[in-house]
């Protein structure tokens, strides 16, 4: 599945001598994730540039889904569904709104009618976040805790925040296929890299290996 992203971030600093974008990529993951920023970083995100700081998340992240939804709606020839995964909170009967799909519904009021953010997947039960847990991490457990509460009706552009292991967007993609959803795409602001890339802040499209569903 290819997996559009806008940066790339560092998971393993052993060894490194860390370079001025190391700490930026990921002062834009602490920033998705609502953690606290020490100092600031400008960030130049595929076209987009702005002092990044504590007193300027909520500024920099109107900027970003405004330009990520005009940027994907160039893409797309009919309007497409934006399903976001669950943050870790987000059960089912919790509250209708959640980070996610906060910040899918802001990308879809920047496309001009071109993405639509739908409520489709919810966990049965919290669990820690997959960016905070060590290891390897398969999709088997997310993906059995995963549950379709709405069949998305167009075409699905797959969404999240980050993507580190690709355990959750394994388990969405193997949820959403046993429905039959038409799986365009993945989308994720910052992929994670144990490497120093040449340009952490390279936007494009990086294919993720989706394997055979388990049998149960």
């Amino acid at each position: 599945m290819l997996v559009q992203h806008y940066c790339y971030y560092l998971t393993d600093w052993a060894g490194i001598s860390p370079r001025q974008q190391d700490f930026d990529t990921n002062k834009v993951v602490k920033c998705l994730k609502g953690q606290p920023i020490n100092g600031y970083a400008q960030i130049g995100i595929a076209g987009l540039s702005i002092r990044l700081e504590q007193s300027s998340k909520e500024e920099f992240l109107a900027r970003l889904w405004t330009f990520i939804g005009k940027d994907v709606a160039k893409t797309l020839r009919e309007t497409t569904t934006i399903v976001p995964i669950p943050n870790s909170s987000a059960v089912v009967g919790a509250s209708p709104n959640y980070r996610t799909l906060s910040f899918a519904s802001s990308m879809a009021s920047a496309s001009s009618g071109k993405l639509v953010a739908e409520d489709c997947l919810r966990w049965r039960s919290a669990a820690p976040a997959v960016h905070t847990t060590a290891g390897h991490r398969s999709p088997e457990p997310r993906y059995d805790n995963l549950v379709v509460v709405q069949k998305p009706t167009r075409p699905v552009i797959l969404f999240d925040d980050v993507v580190t292991s690709g355990s959750s967007f394994i388990a969405a993609v193997w949820r959403l296929s046993e429905i039959g959803a038409a799986l365009n795409k993945g989308l994720v602001v910052a992929r994670s890299t144990c490497n120093q890339e040449p340009n952490m802040f390279k936007a494009e499209g990086r294919d993720l290996a989706i394997p055979q569903p388990p049998l149960f």
